[in-house]
């Protein structure tokens, strides 16, 4: 599996891009997007984000949900 490691300024566009896939926490996401990686699987078109802080890889909405109720308690 290849990963594409999204660089610093593209972090602006992929922000509006996951507004709309993930509309259930568009909030959530901005306000946790500094520690935040964004890894795009490109074969799959599979976007995950990665808390580095705590080396969560979030591979769906609702894991994501999960981890942003985890992390916002």
């Amino acid at each position: 599996m290849e990963f594409l490691m999204v660089e610093q300024e593209f972090l602006a566009l992929l922000r509006e891009v996951l507004s709309f896939m993930v509309v259930a926490v568009p909030v959530a996401i901005h306000q946790l997007w500094e520690p935040l990686l964004v890894v795009v699987e490109a074969p799959q078109q599979i976007i995950m984000l990665v808390l580095l802080t705590q080396g969560v890889a979030v591979r769906t909405e609702a894991h994501l949900l999960e981890v942003v109720a985890q992390v916002l308690s």
